[in-house]
Parts: structure tokens; sequence; C-alpha cells
């Protein structure tokens, strides 16, 4: 059953892993970001 607690742990490693290899993490989007037009 989810609850918010599971619900939130979840969204955090939702964050940290890459589900494919072209994804990006937080991190790597902030570094990219400013380069987008």
């Amino acid at each position: 059953m989810w609850t918010e607690q599971s619900r939130g742990r979840m969204a955090q490693i939702a964050k940290k892993t890459k589900r494919y290899p072209s994804d990006l993490t937080d991190e790597e989007w902030d570094q990219f970001a400013p380069l987008m037009p």
C-alpha cells in the first residue's frame, strides 16, 4: 500500500536514478540548463 512516507521515499529514489541511459539527473540538468536557449 502506498503511504505518504513511501511515496516521498520513492520520489527521492526516482530523482537519483536513471530509467534510460540518456536520462539526466537533476544535478546534470542544473548544469545543462544555462546552455539552453
